[in-house]
């Protein structure tokens, strides 16, 4: 029997804020205050949505992975 583990405080509130303090051109740790984790929660989820990837494994991990990656790119264009 697999062990249940303790449910991810990742939600749709919290990728938004996230999302949304990265598209203002806030660090991870900024955004990561912004939206009300912990830095070192942030950069374990895009850990886990990076190894997800790797593995071709859909997961919310992965999904955020992306949206922060798309969210970098608006706001390094958007300095342009």
């Amino acid at each position: 029997m697999a062990k249940a583990g303790r449910r991810t405080k990742l939600n749709e509130e919290v990728q938004s804020r996230v999302i949304k303090g990265l598209q203002l051109g806030l660090t991870y740790e900024h955004a990561a205050a912004f939206a009300g984790i912990d830095k070192a929660t942030l950069y374990r989820w895009l850990a886990r949505g990076r190894r997800d990837a790797d593995n071709g494994e859909e997961s919310i991990f992965r999904e955020f992975c992306e949206a922060v990656k798309e969210s970098e790119g608006l706001a390094a264009a958007q300095c342009m």
